[in-house]
């Protein structure tokens, strides 16, 4: 959800830690972007529920400061992006969609589209 949502990249996504997720103001800092800049991106409140159901439900009890974690030992955060679009490409096979040859995680990014401000 946090890939359809904000349209961020898997290796964004694959750096999230913890700390990054400021409830209270509903944002994801996501740093190490493709362009070297940290940006902030909303978390909507659905997607806010799903991470926070996530950690206190699903999410392996380890120590470490990333937000998803692999669930293949040794458990720890993803090494790469990869396991990401496989995952992703498994969701959407789950959902009765078959994708091509290409497609996972980045098809997400280039389906978002950014909210446009009221009024223009």
């Amino acid at each position: 959800m946090l890939l359809a949502t904000t349209g961020i990249r898997n290796g964004e996504l694959c750096a999230i830690q913890l700390q990054d997720i400021n409830w209270r103001a509903g944002e994801v800092f996501v740093r190490r972007t493709k362009g070297k800049h940290d940006r902030v991106v909303p978390l909507l409140e659905e997607t806010g529920a799903a991470l926070a159901n996530y950690i206190l439900r699903a999410r392996p009890k380890v120590d470490s400061p990333h937000l998803f974690l692999s669930f293949t030992p040794p458990l720890g955060p993803f090494k790469c992006a990869s396991p990401l679009s496989r995952i992703v490409r498994k969701r959407f096979r789950h959902g009765g969609i078959e994708l091509g040859r290409v497609g996972g995680a980045h098809l997400l990014r280039l389906s978002y589209q950014r909210p446009q401000p009221f009024g223009t």
